[in-house]
């Protein structure tokens, strides 16, 4: 195949800043192209199909062979791989429409709405398709990181004339700073191959059509073409990168402890939990077929994979789904059944058309103990936390944690919020894990102040979603403010109140039963919930030590105030100078010792009494910001919440060549009054 190479060119993008358009490091790299692809499979699917189709594996390829289909870097890839057979990842669809459009920007089409055209060759284009996830191009960075940058797309589809026709292309974007770039002396670091009319190696190029030299390529992979009336689309990454995977996925665990987990020790078993975590709900799910359209009919390496082999934690999981999707038609479902319980979630203002039922959602809830979940022997299957990212046991001694995912109409999970806003103020149970799952009602109809711009929930909550798919937040609709999400967060945390209310009191008394057994005769700090007052701040590394000119880190905490019960919202300053990395992290001040988190947890056996739920950057450099960790994309700076290994740390980069000086919020709900938080901050090594 021909290469094209981009030129360096006023506001062009370069791989650089494309790979850090998804800035999602908090999940694994396997996770977020799953949730990707599938994601774009499910939108793809013809109407009227019964189910998706969708194979995904690991194949080993000749690098000879391929490299000779990559002009441009054939050598490269030889003098790098040599003889060895590296592995790659494939998804095939079926029952999909394929990448359908035009092929050129010369064919006199709207070359705008040509999906090939987006998917191969766009960035940042908005998915038009109601219902339809995130934007073209930005959520297939994570394609690019998997391997050395290289991803190829095959498709089929069927065209107006009624023939069927084949196509492929091959793209690479990669750090072409990086030592290991494919592109040397392209500053860029995009590129492309298919056909061309010249032999210019700037000039555009597309999607090859001929079968034959496709069918060569396909080879390769062993991977067969589709045939008769199939079309879909298959997305080959090749080189995968093992050790980068497994380096991404430890970045922010502070146990370091590599494949600690079962799935973790090939790629097979790392993509089979991740369809199980974010589409297992869907996978052969008959309620969302008669509800919504096809079900998930997915294997692995061409074996199918069953709810009735999921882990017990994702089959009760699915039970629960079906149980919200029925409730529309059975409104007494789950009052007697299994200990399911379901519960309209319902907003009486600004939120649905004015003649509608106000019922947005349905939360379907339970508890679950060792037994249901059989993680006892002889089962022993693992705790439900180590599935969501957590790895170190004292996170995971006992089930005491509340769960909460939720989901919109293409059945992803969005997110699982462990003892976070959704499930806000609910007491952790004893040896039991509280687990729910919110389903929107997705087809029903915005407030008439909305419908100039959105129509449908689903809709909304599809433009509520980063690329990333990775959380809600309220957007503006029609230059109004809008409250939907925070609101249907708040009214699923007032169900689950209600529902376990009534064991507040017992785990209050354990709790300071407890504290009584493991403190002795400490005296607890008497700061009481709503006045609590400036929390300290302990220096770590060069934080506190020599002369305020040679500190690397500075921090200081501005004002302290309680935003509403239980939460606390802290402003502070913090400088770091160039190339500095920082971690700030909310510690337990107990007079006489300070706790970690992870310590705390150990030693007290304990619930953590904080929690961050959101930060917050206000300025850099004075210039304004004011944008939350989830929407930050700076080239100097990177911030991240480390939610999996420690829900109170806080990391910071400057990456600059300059000092930089910020200011920020942090936003954290505490869980204990009785207890005063201390703000640790050191330096920590920074690996680029």
């Amino acid at each position: 195949m021909k290469v094209q190479l981009t030129k360096q060119e006023r506001m062009g993008e370069s791989g650089h800043s494309l790979l850090r358009l998804l800035q999602n490091e908090s999940l694994p790299l396997i996770d977020l192209f799953i949730r990707e692809a599938i994601q774009n499979s499910l939108d793809a699917t013809l109407p009227n199909q019964k189910e998706t189709i969708i194979d995904v594996g690991v194949k080993e390829f000749s690098n000879e062979k391929l490299s000779k289909q990559l002009e441009g870097i054939t050598d490269i890839l030889v003098s790098r791989y040599g003889n060895v057979n590296p592995k790659a990842i494939y998804l095939s669809d079926k029952n999909t429409s394929g990448l359908t459009g035009a092929i050129r920007d010369d064919e006199n089409h709207d070359i705008q709405q040509s999906k090939i055209y987006k998917l191969i060759y766009g960035i940042s284009m908005n998915q038009t398709q109601s219902g339809a996830g995130g934007s073209w191009g930005l959520g297939k960075t994570s394609f690019f990181r998997l391997g050395n940058g290289i991803v190829i797309y095959y498709t089929r589809v069927k065209l107006q004339n009624g023939k069927y026709e084949e196509r492929l292309a091959a793209s690479l974007i990669e750090e072409s700073n990086k030592s290991d770039s494919l592109l040397k002396n392209n500053s860029r670091g995009i590129a492309w191959w298919g056909w061309k009319t010249d032999n210019d190696n700037y000039s555009d190029t597309y999607p090859i059509t001929d079968q034959t030299e496709i069918h060569e390529i396909l080879d390769i992979f062993n991977i067969e073409p589709y045939s008769e009336d199939e079309t879909g689309t298959t997305v080959i990454i090749p080189y995968i990168n093992e050790k980068r995977i497994e380096s991404h996925d430890m970045k922010h665990e502070d146990n370091n402890e590599v494949n600690s987990n079962w799935w973790e020790q090939d790629l097979e078993s790392r993509i089979e939990i991740a369809i199980q975590k974010w589409y297992g709900v869907r996978v052969f799910n008959k309620d969302y077929q008669k509800y919504y359209g096809s079900y998930l009919n997915v294997s692995l390496n061409g074996k199918g994979l069953y709810p009735s082999t999921f882990p017990t934690f994702f089959q009760k999981l699915r039970e629960l789904y079906s149980y919200a999707l029925r409730a529309k038609d059975e409104p007494n479902l789950g009052s007697e059944t299994d200990n399911f319980n379901i519960k309209n979630i319902e907003l009486n203002r600004m939120a649905l058309e004015k003649d509608s039922n106000k019922i947005v959602g349905d939360l379907a809830y339970c508890t679950l103990d060792k037994e249901e979940l059989r993680i006892v022997p002889p089962d022993n299957e693992p705790h439900p936390l180590k599935f969501l990212g957590y790895s170190r046991d004292e996170d995971i001694k006992e089930l005491n944690s509340n769960i909460i995912a939720y989901t919109r109409k293409p059945a992803m999970i969005i997110d699982y919020d462990v003892n976070g806003t959704w499930s806000h103020n609910l007491p952790r149970l004893e040896n039991k894990i509280v687990l729910g799952i919110f389903v929107p009602r997705s087809e029903q109809v915005l407030h008439e102040d909305f419908q100039n711009e959105i129509m449908y929930l689903d809709d909304y909550l599809r433009k509520s979603e980063n690329a990333d798919h990775a959380s809600w937040q309220d957007v503006i609709v029609n230059n109004k403010k809008t409250t939907i999400v925070s609101r249907i967060r708040g009214n699923v945390s007032k169900v689950l109140n209600e529902e376990y209310g009534d064991r507040v009191e017992e785990s209050k008394n354990s709790k300071a039963s407890m504290l009584g057994r493991k403190l002795g005769n400490l005296i607890l700090p008497s700061t009481k919930k709503g006045r609590t007052g400036k929390p300290a701040v302990e220096g770590g590394g060069n934080t506190g030590a020599g002369n305020a000119r040679n500190r690397k880190i500075y921090f200081e905490i501005l004002s302290t105030q309680i935003i509403e019960d239980s939460t606390m919202l802290v402003n502070a300053n913090l400088s770091l100078n160039q190339g500095t990395a920082s971690v700030i992290d909310i510690d337990i001040n107990m007079g006489t010792r300070v706790y970690s988190y992870h310590q705390w947890v150990k030693d007290m056996n304990l619930n953590y009494p904080f929690e961050i739920i959101d930060t917050k950057i206000q300025t850099v450099n004075e210039t304004t910001i004011n944008k939350s960790l989830i929407d930050l994309d700076m080239d100097n700076l990177d911030v991240v919440q480390s939610a999996f290994s420690n829900p109170n740390r806080i990391e910071i980069v400057n990456k600059d060549d300059e000092k930089v000086d910020i200011t920020l919020s942090i936003k954290v709900k505490v869980n204990d009054g009785t207890i005063n938080p201390v703000f640790q901050v050191k330096e920590v090594s920074h690996n680029d």
